[in-house]
């Protein structure tokens, strides 16, 4: 169907890296790598093509033989041996039982995708190699991830562990690859939520340990392997705890940044001197003292807004009390308040600095009327998790509606005490592991090696909060 509605890429048949897909390259289904070409079969493990051009080998053309352009490792057939070693054995495709059992009911014979990794080992065409990983966080409790080109080295024809006949193809890993940060199959069993995390630890390159130096619950990686600079705001000596070397002996050295701003890594909002900290709301309750006082400067404050607007011959020279009418509107029941110009006065949000509450409300229903909706938190897969039980209540940005420009998430202050509330997005910090590296032309850059579902908030940009009329100085 995508094919049809021309939203896929990469539609023609290609052997070797596809453009725009990087080694470690993360999918959640597979219907991802479809759309973008890398492995095209929604369910095989096996995936060829015609070769393009005639390729010659020892002194022999080939021309128009088919041959693997990938290979998807989702651990379904028994006789699958993945392994952190130099060789990985793959199974062939047929007569598995493709009910989620891995057992081979049937043997399989040399055609199809077996038949076109026979090619791959006769003219040195490598394969483009998937391997499945568990993750409790993904859509499917699995991802997959480009592990790179392997070359088909090795085969046998031989008994499987059913007594069937099974086709043994040995892969290789090319050199000269990015490291892998996929892990082998292991039946899925163990997730590599905890090994993605620390992938820190297994990776070379790593020159600090932690840029946010504990600030953070999680630490915020920094990775090299341009040169030897060290990031903004790490300093060679004072920082000494925070910075890893494990090329100090072969590579020189490291030097401190060439950036010629000032780094400090902070977690909230600095205000420049005489700028106030934003606070939540007053709230006061419906029918109260307090809640007409509100509503007759909220009233009189519109009455001044509308007469300054009238032109200039009709205004009168100077405006200061507001009219009888304007006071006794705002003492009725409200009518005036709902029919402003503004969306928030149609909420009873009087001002940035006053709510008012309904007496049976609760606090998301509160914090719906200031923003004018519900937070573009949660959604039905946020809903299903947790009425599987599920203790992880990250939410999701809603991606089909329009957003605020600000919103008030929720807090003590509305009468929530629940302080892993799904609302309270931004309070929470990092809960995904970032990773700062250098690229070799574009400076310092951003990325995470976590499953992270699409419309997630990641984290949020903090800074110094400066007057407009300051900008620019200094």
């Amino acid at each position: 169907m995508l094919n049809e509605r021309y939203k896929a890429i990469n539609d023609r048949d290609s052997f070797g890296h596809v453009p725009g897909v990087s080694v470690n390259h993360m999918f959640d289904l597979r219907s991802e790598m479809s759309v973008l070409g890398v492995h095209k079969s929604p369910l095989g493990g096996i995936v060829s093509a015609d070769i393009p051009v005639p390729i010659v080998v020892s002194g022999k053309t080939y021309k128009g033989v088919r041959a693997a352009t990938s290979i998807c490792m989702s651990g379904c057939y028994e006789d699958d041996h993945d392994s952190t070693s130099s060789i990985v054995t793959y199974t062939g495709e047929g007569g598995n039982d493709l009910l989620g059992q891995k057992k081979q009911v049937k043997g399989q014979e040399l055609k199809r995708g077996n038949k076109a990794l026979m090619a791959n080992i006769a003219l040195g065409i490598p394969v483009r190699l998937f391997r499945r990983n568990g993750n409790e966080k993904a859509a499917m409790n699995s991802v997959l991830f480009y592990d790179g080109l392997y070359d088909v080295v090795s085969w046998i024809k031989t008994l499987g562990k059913e007594g069937q006949v099974v086709y043994i193809f040995g892969l290789k890993r090319r050199a000269g690859q990015p490291p892998s940060l996929s892990k082998p199959i292991a039946r899925f069993k163990e997730s590599t939520a905890n090994f993605r995390g620390n992938s820190r630890r297994v990776r070379e390159n790593i020159i600090v340990s932690d840029l946010s130096k504990g600030l953070e619950r999680l630490k915020v990686a920094v990775h090299n392997e341009v040169d030897r600079e060290l990031p903004p705001g790490i300093d060679p000596v004072a920082d000494k705890e925070w910075i890893e070397d494990d090329r100090a002996e072969t590579a020189g050295p490291l030097i401190p940044s060439s950036d010629k701003h000032s780094f400090t890594y902070i977690k909230v909002n600095v205000y420049d001197e005489g700028i106030l900290e934003p606070q939540p709301p007053k709230l006061v309750l419906e029918d109260s003292a307090d809640a007409t006082t509100a509503l007759q400067a909220a009233a009189a404050a519109e009455e001044l807004a509308d007469e300054a607007e009238t032109p200039a011959a009709a205004a009168p020279a100077k405006v200061q009390e507001p009219s009888a009418a304007a006071v006794a509107a705002a003492s009725s029941s409200g009518s005036r308040l709902r029919r402003s110009r503004s969306s928030s006065s149609s909420s009873w949000v009087v001002s940035k600095d006053i709510v008012i509450r309904r007496p049976d409300e609760s606090p998301h229903d509160l914090l719906a009327r200031i923003n004018g909706g519900k937070l573009p938190y949660g959604g039905n897969v946020q809903k299903s998790q947790q009425q599987k039980g599920d203790k992880d209540k990250d939410a999701n940005l809603a991606g089909a509606r329009e957003l605020f420009r600000v919103l008030v998430e929720c807090g003590d202050w509305t009468g929530c005490k629940d302080k892993d509330c799904q609302q309270r997005q931004v309070q929470r910090g990092l809960r995904y592991n970032l990773e700062v590296f250098k690229t070799p032309d574009k400076g310092w850059a951003v990325r995470s090696w976590d499953t992270i579902k699409s419309g997630t908030l990641v984290c949020i940009m903090v800074g110094k909060i400066l007057r407009a009329d300051d900008v620019g100085e200094g």
